[in-house]
């Protein structure tokens, strides 16, 4: 079976391992990234595009997400429009080529026409869910985002896709309660860590004083809220660490150590040697990092928020606390460093958990199945 994999970049490398995943079930896939052409910044170049979409784009960028425009250039009316126009182009150069489209995320439509072949989103958020965000301080205001038109091409997206994939039960439920799209056509398929192997581990050794956080946007994963649970932690173990990984904060703290983006085999290291992993996050699609902290047999703690409930199992793989309460982080922190044996046991569970449902494997044999079966 010939797919084609429409795509608006390497989303986190999802694109990378699920396709890779889907070809080892025997399926051919042809990836095309319908943003390449699309970005206010020169291809080669560290200075400004100046082709004419580009420049319009801009404009409409930043008159409606102002000092967010970067963060949201490829959310506007124009670029959903340029994009789905890309990739039907691209379709119909390749007519009777594939059997089904595979798309990631809703930020474009693999046509405006209707096509002679089904198509299957894959997703792990809605506009919907980032509208009823509350709001947070020097986050974005997703409530005054997308104009009316766009929400109605994505709509319009899941009203025709043959089925959808989902990573999480919450964005599913999102689809059927804001969007009305029926259950049976909604397909929850999960997600996996980003490894093509999952490790293997013997005798994972917790040393009893080392946290982990992994994320790019530290406010949005709550890496403040964390360095205040970490003073408090610091207070009852004095020899415990933080280490930071994928963002700087710029801050100067006993304990704590910035590592900053680390290539792949180093921050495989790290997740080998830590003993907690904590995302404390105050907006999260899904959570990839969790993943790989569970397959290297980390407890795991998070916030009882979309997805993360599903994949840390409360008091079982890890803890889920309140949002932005670093008190009760500080808590489930201390309590897992200060007994080896809930560390372990809970570390040996969200592994458990990541080997049987959890992984690219096992997602890639569900939505195989419906893109054999459609």
């Amino acid at each position: 079976m010939k797919v084609l994999y429409l795509t608006y970049g390497k989303q986190s490398n999802v694109i990378r391992y699920l396709g890779n995943a889907l070809e080892t079930k025997g399926m051919e896939i042809d990836t095309f990234n319908v943003a390449s052409s699309i970005s206010y910044r020169h291809s080669k170049f560290k200075i400004p595009s100046f082709k004419p979409m580009n420049i319009s784009n801009t404009l409409l960028a930043v008159f409606r997400y102002r000092k967010n425009w970067k963060m949201f250039f490829l959310r506007t009316s124009y670029a959903f429009r340029i994009m789905t126009h890309i990739a039907e182009k691209h379709i119909q150069k390749n007519i009777g080529k594939y059997d089904a489209i595979l798309q990631s995320g809703v930020i474009f439509a693999p046509s405006f026409k209707n096509l002679s072949i089904p198509y299957f989103p894959y997703i792990d958020h809605t506009y919907q869910i980032s509208k009823k965000y509350s709001q947070v301080a020097d986050l974005p205001d997703y409530s005054l985002c997308a104009s009316r038109k766009w929400e109605a091409m994505e709509r319009d997206v899941y009203e025709k896709a043959s089925k959808i994939f989902t990573m999480s039960n919450f964005v599913k439920n999102s689809l059927i309660n804001d969007y009305n799209i029926p259950t049976e056509k909604i397909v929850v398929v999960g997600a996996g860590p980003n490894f093509f192997q999952l490790p293997v581990l013997e005798n994972k050794n917790y040393d009893g004083k080392t946290i982990l956080f992994v994320g790019v946007e530290f406010k949005r994963k709550g890496g403040y809220i964390l360095l205040e649970a970490f003073q408090i932690v610091r207070k009852w173990i004095k020899d415990a660490k933080l280490i930071i990984i994928g963002s700087n904060p710029g801050i100067q703290e006993n304990g704590v150590e910035i590592k900053g983006r680390l290539e792949y085999q180093d921050l495989l290291h790290v997740y080998e040697k830590a003993s907690v992993f904590a995302l404390p996050s105050l907006r999260e699609p899904f959570g990839l990092s969790f993943l790989e902290a569970m397959a290297y047999q980390l407890p795991c703690i998070g916030t009882n928020i979309e997805a993360i409930p599903e994949i840390v199992d409360d008091g079982k793989s890890g803890f889920v606390v309140p949002i932005m309460n670093s008190k009760v982080l500080a808590e489930k922190i201390i309590l897992l460093l200060s007994n080896k044996e809930l560390m372990t046991k809970m570390g040996e569970e969200g592994c458990c958990k990541v080997r049987e449902r959890f992984n690219w494997c096992k997602v890639a044999e569900k939505i195989a199945y419906d893109l054999e079966n459609s």
